[in-house]
């Protein structure tokens, strides 16, 4: 799950830089998404389709029967004690209440010309933290009561957060390009520390049209520890006072590099462009194993070609880590690809390109 962002061409963001920052920019004006190709037309979806993620006891919802608008597109899921939660591009958190046989959803829209880019559930309390395309989050209660939280730092350069991970220590953000991979932010946005620095040369000039972007890939394992690696492969874990240790035998040690999924929501200027659409890998716990997906072999998504066409074409399958990498068989939903896995202890949450599925663990199938 995101859960996890594609960084495709992007300005970079300079934070935590080793002199003192200059003074804040102005805000960035807010820039209209650049024209793409529009989508091919949704498939025909095979609603008797039985799946591991779908079967009949899955609480499935087609995104066109609640009313949302087609040309949106779904990018990460989460899951609460009552509610399911979606994420579309541009802007839009929808939400749907878990009991089984309900159908109860509502919509929280952003401001024009943002980009919400992934979301994580507070440990501490249930909210729910969207990430954005500029430094700011922004919480959402069970009541969709919203407020904004801001980067209370000063940087250079403009820039945003590709993914974040709350824990109960702290937030743990990783921004599109920087100084540093992670960041640790306290929950009024105060930054705590910055972790992986990017590697350049010596007397290399911050150039913010050349500067190289983050390698770092964060994730949550099974019992709730966040996990990063870096640019070398090497796996840490960071305990509750934000400190890394090396780890070995994790879920992460085996996993490819995220494969791409291609937003049509993107900004761009003159020497400014980048696409953000989520990981298509993401670590998450199925009936107590261990699993993401991915394609195979893992392989980026052409940036010139159509979204909802070449994820048509991208078949997910299932995978466990500690297994031999061994694929466990496609991820479908209605005969579409799972682009994303949500999971607690009592149930788990599915998103395809149309439909969100849901349902809990007492009913669900095993693993491939």
């Amino acid at each position: 799950m995101p859960r996890r962002l594609v960084v495709l061409f992007l300005v970079c963001l300079l934070s935590a830089c080793a002199s003192a920052p200059g003074p804040a920019p102005p805000p960035p004006p807010a820039l209209a998404p650049i024209a793409l190709p529009a989508p091919a037309p949704p498939p025909r979806l095979n609603e008797r389709a039985s799946s591991t993620f779908c079967n009949q006891a899955t609480n499935v919802r087609l995104f066109s029967r609640l009313g949302l608008p087609p040309d949106e597109e779904p990018v990460d899921v989460a899951v609460t004690a009552d509610f399911v939660w979606v994420l579309f591009q541009p802007a839009r958190l929808l939400r749907l209440r878990r009991t089984a046989g309900e159908v109860e959803s509502a919509t929280l829209t952003g401001a024009a010309g943002e980009l919400w880019v992934g979301m994580d559930v507070d440990p501490a309390d249930g909210s729910l933290w969207i990430a954005t395309d500029r430094l700011a989050f922004h919480r959402v209660t069970g009541d969709l009561e919203q407020s904004t939280i801001l980067l209370q730092r000063k940087v250079l350069g403009k820039g945003g957060l590709e993914r974040v991970l709350m824990a109960r220590d702290a937030i743990y953000a990783a921004p599109f390009c920087g100084d540093y991979g992670v960041w640790r932010l306290d929950r009024q946005g105060h930054l705590l520390g910055t972790y992986f620095p990017t590697e350049r040369r010596k007397g290399e000039i911050l150039d913010p049209d050349t500067m190289k972007c983050s390698h770092v890939r964060i994730e949550r394992e099974g019992k709730g520890a966040i996990l990063a690696r870096d640019s070398r492969q090497q796996v840490y874990r960071v305990d509750g006072r934000g400190i890394w240790s090396p780890a070995a035998g994790t879920p992460l040690d085996a996993m490819p590099s995220p494969s791409t999924r291609r937003s049509r929501f993107h900004r761009g200027e003159a020497g400014e462009m980048y696409a953000a659409a989520g990981f298509t890998e993401g670590l998450f716990s199925w009936k107590g194993r261990t699993a993401y997906l991915g394609s195979d072999p893992p392989k980026a998504i052409d940036p010139t070609g159509g979204f909802f066409t070449r994820m048509q074409e991208s078949a997910q399958m299932v995978y466990t880590p500690g297994e031999d990498r061994l694929a466990k068989g496609l991820a479908t939903c209605l005969g579409e690809p799972v682009l994303d896995v949500a999971t607690d202890a009592a149930g788990y949450a599915v998103i395809t390109l149309h439909a969100v599925g849901y349902g809990d663990f007492a009913h669900a199938p095993d693993l491939p």
